[in-house]
């Protein structure tokens, strides 16, 4: 299954904040446009059990950036959508990064797992 979104993640550094009066965690305003706008393209289907995943994140600019920052709202965004059961049900992951000029955009391939035997 590959699944193509014109945009990209928040990082994990933007997707949560802390509410100072009762010391509890929520999902950023950020991070929850993320997730409604990932509606239209999470209805391909689903796979059940474990999974490998390839992500590619292409990034507008050359900013210095951790990807695997942007990996974590994505996976759990997929399990939010019931493209995959569980995050922790991911065998193998990829994750790469590249530089699209002005154009972001979130490449994600998944497959079932196939564990190789030796």
């Amino acid at each position: 299954m590959i699944i193509t979104l014109p945009f990209l993640p928040p990082s994990v550094n933007m997707a949560y904040y802390t509410d100072k009066s009762s010391f509890t965690r929520h999902k950023s305003k950020k991070y929850r446009q993320f997730v409604d706008d990932c509606q239209a393209f999470m209805c391909q289907g689903s796979i059940l059990g474990e999974v490998e995943i390839e992500i590619n994140f292409y990034f507008p600019d050359k900013r210095k950036r951790d990807a695997f920052n942007y990996e974590k709202c994505l996976t759990d965004t997929l399990v939010h959508y019931g493209v995959i059961e569980d995050d922790s049900l991911i065998q193998r992951g990829v994750v790469e990064k590249y530089y699209s000029k002005g154009k972001p955009e979130t490449l994600i391939e998944i497959k079932q797992y196939e564990a190789k035997h030796n």
